[in-house]
Order: structure tokens, then C-alpha cells, then sequence
């Protein structure tokens, strides 16, 4: 998986950051989520492993960390070209977590 976001803070204890699978497009990508005890510093491009426990937060998946092992450096996907109707309805589940830009 490679970071696509920055870290930032989600709550008091825990920070959040994206990865999507180095092809990109749909399906691809997901938050990843981990407790501020754990003292991740990643950045985009950085190609990581990640072990950890599925959850669902107000219908968003996630991947609450446990283990995280970076492995390198690497490109960051390009963006997924998707008009706005596709993010509407349910069609947009696929886009969930996805690097994407947004065109008419």
C-alpha cells in the first residue's frame, strides 16, 4: 500500500491517514487509523504493510492499525477521474477511501 495523505488528527487519541493499492482506480484505497500511543510518522509515498483489525466508522471503512512495516518509497497513484454523479448513490462505495478528482 502507498500513503496518499498526510496524517492528521481525527480525535483526541487517534490520528488517520489514506493508502490505496499502487494501481489506483476503484476499490483501491482505504483510511488507516491508529492510536496516538503507537507514534506512526508516514508521509505520502511511502510504501508500507499494514496488519490490523477492519471497522466500519459512520459507514467508512477502516483498518485499525496493529503493525506497520514501511518498505520504501514510491509513487503516489494518480488520481481517479470521476464525475460528480459517480460519487452520489451507490456507486460511490467504490470510491470510498480513493484518491480522486473530481470533473464534469
Amino acid at each position: 500500500m502507498i500513503v496518499t495523505t498526510p496524517i492528521v488528527e481525527v480525535s483526541a487519541n487517534y490520528k488517520a491517514f489514506f493508502v490505496s493499492e499502487p494501481g489506483g482506480g476503484s476499490w483501491s484505497g482505504i483510511q488507516i487509523l491508529f492510536h496516538n500511543d503507537l507514534n506512526i510518522a508516514v508521509k505520502p509515498g511511502n510504501q508500507l504493510i499494514i496488519t490490523g483489525d477492519h471497522t466500519e466508522f459512520y459507514c467508512m471503512s477502516q483498518i485499525k492499525v496493529t503493525n506497520l512495516l514501511s518498505t520504501g518509497i514510491g509513487s503516489i497513484p494518480t488520481a481517479q477521474i470521476v464525475p460528480p454523479e459517480d460519487l452520489a448513490g451507490a456507486k460511490g462505495e467504490e470510491f470510498e477511501g480513493v484518491l480522486v478528482r473530481v470533473e464534469n
